[in-house]
């Protein structure tokens, strides 16, 4: 049996605050001005190929472009699973404790574990995004079978006991 190059290792992020509420899509192309309800539990499974430039351009751009977001890489190349959220509900101390558990599915079916950890764990950001503190990053080598990868994320917010999952597609090409 042929031994898949694939990597999906759990990190932890730099703990980055977002200073603007907004609609969340899959390229991030719409502004971030629209206001969610008090209690809104939200959040947003972004692949990018490069996670520092995708987390400087959430805090200091209205418009994040479409580059910083992907739905295809090539072999030889990796990627990074990463979460946005708002709205986590916060315990008697005034923190958070919101949690995501990753996967990978092959284009065969086969499902890897991405590992999982704390999203976010403090005090939310009053009427913001939050960039979560935990991500997988994925490379994909030369025996890795080319076609349609799928990234779940599965983010529990233990506090109000609200779930959320994500299926986001990547196609590996040649």
């Amino acid at each position: 049996m042929r031994k898949s190059a694939i990597a999906a290792a759990f990190v932890l992020v730099p703990l980055i605050p977002i200073a603007a509420s907004g609609h969340l899509n899959p390229f991030l192309t719409e502004a971030r001005s629209a206001v969610h309800p008090p209690g809104h539990f939200g959040a947003q499974l972004v692949l990018t190929p490069n996670e520092q430039r995708f987390a400087e351009a959430l805090i200091s751009e209205p418009r994040l472009p479409e580059a910083l977001a992907v739905d295809s890489v090539r072999r030889g190349s990796s990627v990074a699973a990463v979460l946005i959220f708002q709205g986590c509900a916060t315990d008697r101390s005034g923190k958070c404790d919101v949690v995501a558990d990753f996967s990978v599915i092959s284009p065969s079916g086969r499902e890897m574990s991405g590992g999982s950890g704390a999203l976010w764990s403090d005090a939310p950001v009053p009427g913001g995004l939050h960039l979560g503190n935990a991500s997988i990053g994925l490379s994909f080598g030369d025996d890795d079978p080319v076609g349609r990868y799928h990234v779940i994320a599965t983010v529990t917010d233990k506090v109000s006991g609200r779930q959320l999952m994500f299926d986001t597609p990547l196609t590996l090409s040649e």
